[in-house]
């Protein structure tokens, strides 16, 4: 094990991420590398959402914190995919769920079957790419918007739902826009 591997430092890449009963979604930005500036969203399955613990459905077995969980994963692996060379890298991925946050810098979450096997992916990938130990951040949610869209864009909020990816690429632009007319890229 390399000492880079050992030692947080200040991120080469950010993620930012959110879940809802809809779906999940986020933003890749490089802070000291470069990497194109991507926003991912994805729909939960109809069983994923059909299995979600809320106040109609009380025998749920998935939380919105092992939404969350799984949420970061994703971010995680579309990292991995627009950042290549992850090796002795650092990154931080900021999350509006105390939990999720709390679970990765444990790398454990007690009470949780779901996070702790979405915990050992994470692991195992991080592992797989030598990166250096990831910095998670929590951010509140009132300031979490650039994530809130995408995990809400399959109808959970009604301004920002989205048919097409054409259409939430635009609605998304038009919300944060980046320098010099550059467009963000769409994760698919």
């Amino acid at each position: 094990t390399k000492c880079r591997q050992l030692i947080v430092g200040h991120p080469d890449y950010v993620g930012i991420m959110d879940a809802a009963k809809e779906g999940t979604g986020g933003v890749i930005i490089g802070e000291n590398s470069e990497c194109v500036p991507t926003v991912f969203r994805f729909e939960w399955p109809r069983e994923v959402r059909d299995e979600m613990l809320t106040d109609d459905n009380p025998d749920g077995s998935i939380t919105n914190s092992d939404l969350e969980m799984a949420g970061l994963l994703l971010c995680w692996l579309v990292l991995e995919y627009v950042a290549p060379d992850l090796h002795h890298r650092h990154a931080a991925l900021f999350c509006d769920n105390s939990p999720t946050v709390a679970w990765v810098r444990r790398m454990a979450a007690k009470g949780s079957r779901v996070a702790g096997l979405l915990l050992m992916a994470l692991a195992l990938r991080m592992k797989v790419r030598a990166t250096s130990p990831l910095t998670t951040l929590h951010i509140a949610g009132e300031q979490n918007s650039i994530a809130d869209i995408p995990s809400r864009s399959f109808g959970g909020t009604p301004q920002w739902h989205c048919k097409t990816d054409a259409e939430f690429l635009k609605l998304f632009n038009s919300n944060f826009p980046l320098p010099n007319q550059h467009s963000w890229t769409l994760f698919q």
